[in-house]
Order: C-alpha cells, then structure tokens, then sequence
C-alpha cells in the first residue's frame, strides 16, 4: 500500500455518499492547503458499488494518504484510496 498518489499516475478517493465529498475534500485543505490546489476535478467520488471504478490522473496531487485516512477516520468517514502507477497496477 502506498501512502501517497504517484506523481503524474493514476488515483481516486472514493467515499459512501455525496456529503462524505464536501467533507474530505474539507478535512484534505485543512491537513495540507497547498497540496490540495493540485486536486484534479472529481477525484474524489462515490465508490461506483459493483461497477468498474475509473481512476483520474493525479498530476501533481501528492497528498500524505495515511494523514488523510486518519483525520477522515477520526471524523467517522472511512475512504478508499486507490492508485496507480503509470508502469505498474493497482495499490
């Protein structure tokens, strides 16, 4: 597992509902400000459920995921974060 976004790879946040967005994405800007000006749009969404869950491509967004986990956690929001490198698979 990694604990962040690979630089120019692949990732998403998914969460359960749609209020669990405006919240992470809340909890993202207080733990790192800067880093979260790099958020691509939507990459945080709605786990897809039985569906293929798509991945966005993350640029420069660098997140501290385990930083992240454990504040969302704290506030009762469990998230998943997947990501890809561009020469590798999923982690």
């Amino acid at each position: 597992m990694t604990s962040q976004f690979f630089y120019k790879g692949q990732g998403r946040i998914f969460v359960h509902t749609e209020k669990d967005i405006a919240r992470v994405k809340k909890i993202g800007e207080r733990l790192d400000p800067f880093e979260w000006v790099y958020m691509p749009e939507d990459f945080i969404a709605v786990y897809p459920g039985k569906t293929l869950a798509t991945l966005v491509y993350s640029g420069k967004f660098e997140p501290d995921l385990e930083k992240l986990r454990e504040a969302c956690m704290e506030e009762g929001i469990p998230i998943l974060c997947l990501a890809r490198h561009q020469d590798d698979g999923v982690y």
